[in-house]
């Protein structure tokens, strides 16, 4: 007979998905009526995951393919290529968010990007999105005459951000990826939610140019219940995300966008060559919120920052 302990977790858990399922259609419709661009990926594919030799599930990818209209030659394979994992977190759909950012970096870049739909929390918690996105890589390094396999590059927005880092970390060995590319990361969930935001100044609460200086408590501590809650007496001590480089970096209590460049630059060092300049950037986007890239308008502000920091993350994929 289950303990009473079991029948609360599981409790929980149905209402997080019955109020995860009421808030996503209406999270999509205000994001269409504030003017969200639909995606326009070149194509859709469809990855399979196979687990004793069935098909598990599919997981959805958006593919923005290089224009020839840039160079004015066809691009040739096999393409570099950028993962991108979209912003959610970890529970409203936002495949497509970033439409306009990958069809930059397609086009400005030669890369094919890859916007990765990785399954949702609650009815898929902790670490199902984790391993989708190791499935895509698994996939892109499978298909050597379509990409480059010394070519391939990983990022994301604030909770994909967090899944592109912790799987670069994790996952995979290192010098798998050439380039990690992380938006306003969310990096960490030890730190209380009231915490975070009592610790923003006065001034990053009000952006000068929009964008959210914080998420609201209730929806930072509604995010985490559905992606950790529901497993974390399996967790163990270090919470949701366990890291072996990076000096612990995605167990760390005090994890930003500067702290990951940080150890990035110590754990470069600590490898004996020290890195050379560019290897690690950061671009403080001052004025701006979190999501500040998203529903702008064009020719505004803080549409021109968004374009400028595209920019440098262009840059930084083609090696500068």
């Amino acid at each position: 007979m289950p303990s009473l302990s079991t029948l609360r977790s599981k409790t929980q858990h149905l209402l997080l998905i019955l109020l995860a399922k009421t808030l996503r259609p209406m999270v999509v419709t205000l994001a269409r009526l504030s003017g969200t661009p639909k995606a326009t990926p070149d194509s859709i594919e469809y990855v399979p995951v196979n687990t004793n030799n069935t098909t598990d599930h599919t997981i959805k990818l958006h593919t923005y393919t290089p224009s020839s209209s840039t160079s004015g030659e066809e691009p040739r394979t096999p393409f570099p290529v950028l993962i991108n994992c979209c912003g959610s977190g970890f529970v409203m759909p936002g495949q497509g968010l970033g439409t306009d950012y990958c069809r930059y970096i397609a086009d400005t870049t030669g890369h094919t990007v890859l916007d990765v739909g990785y399954r949702l929390a609650p009815e898929h918690p902790f670490p199902a999105a984790l391993e989708d996105v190791a499935a895509v890589i698994s996939h892109v390094l499978s298909q050597s005459a379509k990409y480059d396999a010394s070519r391939i590059s990983i990022g994301g927005f604030s909770a994909g951000a967090n899944l592109a880092t912790s799987v670069a970390v994790n996952y995979f060995p290192p010098g798998t990826f050439k380039n990690l590319v992380a938006f306003y990361p969310v990096l960490e969930a030890s730190i209380p939610a009231a915490t975070k935001i009592a610790s923003v100044s006065e001034a990053l609460r009000k952006p000068k140019y929009g964008g959210m200086a914080t998420v609201p408590v209730l929806a930072m501590r509604f995010f985490q219940a559905c992606y950790v809650s529901c497993v974390e007496a399996d967790l163990g001590e270090e919470g949701c995300v366990r890291s072996e480089g990076l000096a612990g970096l995605c167990g760390a209590r005090e994890v930003s966008g500067a702290v990951l460049a940080r150890r990035l630059r110590e754990e470069r060092r600590g490898e004996g060559g020290g890195g050379k300049e560019g290897d690690v950037v950061v671009v403080r986007v001052a004025g701006c919120g979190h999501a500040f890239d998203k529903r702008v308008k064009a020719g505004s502000e803080r549409g021109e920052v968004k374009m400028e920091v595209y920019e440098v993350v262009a840059k930084f994929l083609n090696g500068w």
